[in-house]
């Protein structure tokens, strides 16, 4: 997603931004100084390994929009089952297997991934509820929990404050708006 933080960087910064994946060292800037130099270092929460599954539920049950801006046109991930099963939408590079996906199950917005503007306005219209709301996926969206939202929510706020590993071995793993 860190591609996505440029376009973002005027936005009034009125939800939080998490970066998750298995990033390697060598990647070039790394996501927390791209997030640093686009001025949403203190909105943007850094989750640089995979999920494991049995955190997932929490995840798409806390966060609001997936983007896969993926530049590589044979790209695929298999994220996309979880956006459908959880019923979160996507925002995606519009060619490739990842793009065609996503506008045959309607499962979000496809966009070109080096155009700033369209992703602006993409997140935008995702994070109003517009498209999401239309969306079937949207629609079989399960609620959290209270213990589930709780415990999502101390993982966020330990994130924030820069303690999330002082929470008895719990990741931060949600980003909320």
């Amino acid at each position: 997603m860190w591609n996505s933080i440029a376009p973002i960087s005027s936005l009034p910064k009125t939800f939080r931004v998490l970066l998750i994946g298995d990033t390697p060292e060598w990647i070039v800037p790394s996501p927390a100084e791209v997030a640093r130099e686009a001025g949403w270092a203190d909105h943007t929460i850094l989750r640089l390994k995979f999920v494991p599954e049995r955190e997932m539920p929490l995840v798409f049950g806390a966060v609001d929009v997936v983007v896969m801006l993926y530049r590589e046109p044979k790209a695929s991930s298999g994220i996309l089952s979880l956006c459908r099963q959880y019923g979160v939408p996507v925002l995606a590079t519009e060619f490739g297997e990842i793009g065609t996906e996503v506008r045959r199950c309607n499962l979000g917005v496809t966009v070109d991934p080096v155009d700033d503007d369209e992703i602006r306005a993409a997140i935008v219209q995702l994070l109003s509820g517009e498209r999401a709301a239309a969306s079937p996926a949207h629609a079989n969206r399960p609620a959290l929990s209270w213990a589930e939202s709780a415990r999502a929510h101390a993982g966020l706020y330990a994130a924030v404050l820069g303690r999330a590993s002082h929470m008895q071995g719990e990741d931060c793993v949600i980003a909320a708006g």
